[in-house]
């Protein structure tokens, strides 16, 4: 697969699944902002390899550029996750974002440093099919929490829970994070139990337990200042 493949292939898969990730890395768009001029053009565009470094309305992104599509006007560039090291994804290394950039949107473009275009992986078909898969079946469960049956104060601590933690399930009455931290009712701190002996789990329930605590001291100073 080429690097316009490579690129339409991105795109497709982007537009099916919400929240995609292969091959290690996380797919962001950023191409619905019109910006003002100065632009960049399809002559002056970057070419795979590079380092970049340019403006995207408000937001300053860096990073290597993988493949351009000059006809689609499209760059995908790749930058380290600020994610890692955090709780989504404990123990991953070598994690990146994957943006998905209109060339004509970018300015004040500064090239960092010139270099050969990075090999085009090879691409697992089959894997890819079974993350969008399971990708679909995460969005059922994240539905589940909307259910007229589900408390709000769950509801909410879920939502809290996603933003930086995945797998997160409701399992009537309990929320389950990453298969092995169990939050029961009230939800509250002490509610929060591990179902298994490994290091790695009890530091996921280590980190849930924190999460749910600042939960609800958020909880309690927005009830305050309501008053």
């Amino acid at each position: 697969m080429n690097y316009q493949g490579l690129v339409s292939f991105l795109v497709l898969i982007k537009e099916s699944v919400v929240g995609f990730s292969a091959v290690a890395c996380r797919i962001v768009t950023l191409g619905q902002v019109v910006l003002s001029s100065p632009r960049m053009t399809i002559h002056t565009s970057p070419r795979p390899g590079w380092t970049i470094s340019a403006s995207y309305d408000d937001i300053r992104v860096e990073g290597l550029v993988l493949c351009v599509d000059d006809q689609k006007r499209l760059i995908v560039l790749q930058t380290p996750s600020p994610s890692v090291g955090n709780g989504p994804v404990m123990g991953k290394r070598d994690t990146y974002d994957i943006l998905i950039l209109r060339s004509e949107h970018l300015r004040e473009v500064k090239t960092i440093k010139e270099g050969p275009a990075p090999p085009c992986p090879e691409l697992n078909i089959h894997k890819i099919e079974e993350r969008i898969l399971l990708n679909e079946r995460i969005q059922q469960e994240k539905l589940k929490f909307y259910r007229p049956d589900v408390p709000p104060e769950a509801r909410e601590l879920a939502e809290r829970l996603e933003k930086t933690l995945t797998g997160v399930v409701w399992d009537q009455p309990n929320i389950v994070v990453m298969e092995h931290t169990v939050i029961s009712p009230p939800y509250k701190v002490d509610n929060v139990t591990c179902n298994a002996d490994t290091p790695q789990a009890k530091q996921q329930a280590d980190y849930v337990q924190k999460i749910v605590s600042r939960f609800h001291q958020d909880r309690v100073r927005s009830s305050a200042a309501e008053k």
